[in-house]
């Protein structure tokens, strides 16, 4: 089994346990399984099998990072509405800043908003930069400019503006 944010799916359309919900959020601020300076990567950082060089490995996709955001501003309010503890409202809350913080960050780094991208040594890299990645990628598309305006949106609900 492999640990992938496609597990944002999860918390966007479904209605997980509390317990999984708590999982996520925990992965996604560990530095030992997704999460990085640049934003969360699409699979754990512990699966050697992947690198950065894959295109579904230790990269970061717009796309999926929105549904982390998207998933994870659901939750918190689903949080809120069934009073789930204060612990729990908060580690919701620090996934999706750090979410947030973290992909910002990234794109003002590479002046753009790209398909996918990586983490290297702490700064966000365009994947395909590195001379032996698997494929090519867009370094504009609107499908992640739309997935950055989610993640903006998302933060601005659930903090109440900025």
């Amino acid at each position: 089994e492999v640990t992938h944010t496609d597990e944002a799916y999860l918390l966007a359309y479904g209605e997980p346990e509390p317990a999984v919900v708590r999982s996520f959020a925990r992965r996604l601020l560990d530095p030992g399984y997704f999460y990085t300076p640049s934003g969360p990567v699409i699979t754990g950082l512990g699966e050697s099998q992947y690198s950065t060089l894959v295109y579904q490995g230790h990269v970061i996709w717009t796309k999926l990072t929105a549904f982390c955001s998207y998933g994870l501003g659901r939750m918190i309010k689903r949080a809120r509405k069934e009073r789930w503890s204060k612990a729990d409202q908060l580690l919701l809350r620090e996934a999706l800043e750090a979410v947030f913080t973290t992909s910002l960050r990234a794109y003002a780094e590479l002046g753009g908003i790209p398909e996918l991208y990586y983490d290297h040594e702490g700064q966000a890299r365009f994947y395909d930069e590195q001379p032996e990645a698997e494929g090519q990628m867009s370094k504009v598309q609107l499908w992640s400019a739309l997935g950055a305006r989610r993640i903006l949106r998302d933060y601005y609900e659930v903090s109440g503006g900025l």
